[in-house]
C-alpha cells in the first residue's frame, strides 16, 4: 500500500490514488432474530460489499492505487472491527454514546463515503469534520505524513470541549438549523440544545461544499456563511467563486474535463461560474425508472431511502427507520449520473446508462463505462462519494 502524498488540484487529471469505502459484512446482522428481517439485512450488505469490490477492481484495472478502509468499521472508531450489531449496542451504552441512539439513529454507519469529511486541496489532505477517529486511524496506519494532514478544525475542536464557549471560526447559517427543525434563536443560550448544535457546527463543514478548478474553489455557502473567508485565511493560494447548490456540489455538477459540465436541473445557469463551458442538463434522470413506483413508494419513507425489498416488507422498513436513519440520505433529491468519477479526461465511471449524458461524454472524447452500485438509492451514495482522490497527475493551473 502506497503512502498518501497528496496531490490534487481538480477532478479529472489522471487518477493515481484513492481511498474506497466500505461496508459491514453480512454477519453483522447475524443477531437479528427475526429470520426474514435479518436475510434482507444481510442481503444489502453483501451486494454492497460486492459491488464495492467490483469498484476495487476496476480502479486497479485503470491503474490506480486502492486505500480501502477497513470491512466492519464504523464511523465512531476506525481502528476497531465489530462483529456484531449487539456488539456495537454494547460499546455505545459502555462509552455513553446515547447521542448516537437519540440524535443520529441508532446504528453508527460504516465510512461508505470517505468524501464527505475528506478533501484534498493540492498537497494537503484536509479533515473538514469534527472525527477523533479519522485522524487516529490515518496517522496511526501510516497512510499519511502528520504535516500533510490538515486537521485544524478537529485539533481547535478537541481543545474546548468541556468549555462552555469555544466557538470554532465557521458560521453555520440559519438553513442549517431549519433543516434539523431547531430554533435558530436559542442557537447562543446557554444549556440549550440549539447552543451544543450551534457550537459543534463552527468546528465543521461538508467537504462536498467545494469543488477544485484548478487555482479556483467553487464554494457553496448555504450551510455555512463565511466558508469562503474560512478558506481564504486557510488556502490562500486559491482564489474562489460561489454559487448556491444546497450543501454537496458532487450531487448537483461534475467538471468532466476542462470547458465542459454535467449538470442536474437543480441549476442551470453557470455563466458566471463556469464562463464559456460547455453544460450538459441532464433532463431525463433514470433514477425513477430504476426505483419503480418511487413517485408513490417515496411518500412511505419520506423519500430518503428505497430497495426493491422495502415496497413488501414493512418490518424491513420499520427496522430500518429506526436504527439505520444515520445510513440513508435523501435520496429523491439525488441524480445519480452526476455523481460520476473522472478517472482522466478521456474516462469516466458511471453507476447507470443515461442515453442524453452518455451522447455528451462522447461528443467530447470521454468513454463513459458503467460501474454498478445497486443499492445507491439507500446509501445515498454514487462512485464520487464512495471514493477520495488522493493523488492525481499535473499541478495548478489556471481554467478560467
Amino acid at each position: 500500500m502506497a503512502k498518501i502524498v497528496p496531490n490534487a488540484y481538480n477532478g479529472w487529471d489522471p487518477l493515481k490514488q484513492v481511498i474506497l469505502g466500505s461496508a459491514y459484512t453480512p454477519d453483522f446482522f447475524e443477531d437479528v432474530k427475526d429470520t426474514k428481517l435479518r436475510d434482507l439485512l444481510q442481503k444489502l450488505l453483501y451486494e454492497t460489499q460486492e459491488d464495492l469490490l467490483g469498484f476495487k477492481k476496476m480502479l486497479n484495472d485503470a491503474g490506480v492505487d486502492v486505500l480501502q478502509y477497513p470491512e466492519n468499521t464504523s464511523v465512531l472508531d476506525l481502528n476497531k472491527k465489530y462483529e456484531s450489531v449487539n456488539e456495537i449496542y454494547d460499546e455505545q451504552a459502555d462509552k455513553n454514546w446515547n447521542y448516537w441512539l437519540t440524535m443520529r439513529g441508532g446504528i453508527p454507519k460504516p465510512v461508505i463515503a470517505p468524501r464527505d469529511q475528506l478533501i484534498t486541496y493540492g498537497d494537503k489532505l484536509s479533515l473538514t469534520g469534527i472525527d477523533p477517529a479519522a485522524k487516529k486511524f490515518f496517522l496511526e496506519n501510516n497512510w499519511i505524513d502528520k504535516e500533510n494532514f490538515d486537521t485544524r478544525l478537529l485539533d481547535g475542536f478537541m481543545k474546548q470541549v468541556g468549555t462552555t464557549d469555544g466557538f470554532g471560526p465557521l458560521e453555520p447559517s440559519k438553513y442549517m438549523f431549519d433543516d434539523r427543525n431547531m430554533d435558530w434563536n436559542l442557537r447562543k443560550t446557554s444549556g440549550t440544545n440549539e447552543r451544543i448544535q450551534y457550537k459543534n457546527l463552527t468546528w465543521t463543514y461538508q467537504a462536498p461544499s467545494v469543488t477544485r478548478v484548478g487555482d479556483t474553489l467553487v464554494v457553496d455557502e448555504i450551510e455555512v456563511s463565511n466558508l469562503g473567508a474560512y478558506l481564504s485565511k486557510e488556502y490562500p493560494q486559491f482564489k474562489q467563486t460561489h454559487h448556491a447548490m444546497g450543501g454537496h456540489n458532487d450531487g448537483v455538477f461534475c467538471p468532466v474535463k476542462p470547458g465542459a459540465i454535467i449538470t442536474t436541473t437543480h441549476q442551470s445557469d453557470y455563466s458566471d461560474t463556469f464562463p464559456n463551458w460547455d453544460v450538459h442538463v441532464i433532463n431525463n434522470p433514470h433514477q425513477i425508472k430504476d426505483v419503480g413506483n418511487w413517485n408513490q413508494e417515496r411518500i412511505g419513507v419520506g423519500g430518503e431511502w428505497w430497495t426493491p425489498e422495502r415496497e413488501s416488507n414493512p418490518e424491513y422498513v420499520k427496522f430500518v427507520d429506526a436504527w439505520l436513519t444515520d445510513w440513508v440520505g435523501a435520496v429523491n433529491e439525488t441524480q445519480f449520473e452526476v455523481n460520476m468519477l473522472v478517472i482522466n479526461p478521456n474516462l469516466v465511471f458511471c453507476t447507470n446508462y443515461n442515453e442524453g449524458v452518455f451522447n455528451f461524454l462522447k461528443s467530447i472524447d470521454v468513454e463513459p463505462v458503467i460501474m454498478p452500485f445497486r443499492h445507491r438509492f439507500f446509501w445515498d451514495a454514487g462512485l464520487h462519494c464512495l471514493t477520495l482522490d488522493t493523488i492525481r497527475e499535473g499541478d495548478m493551473q489556471s481554467y478560467f
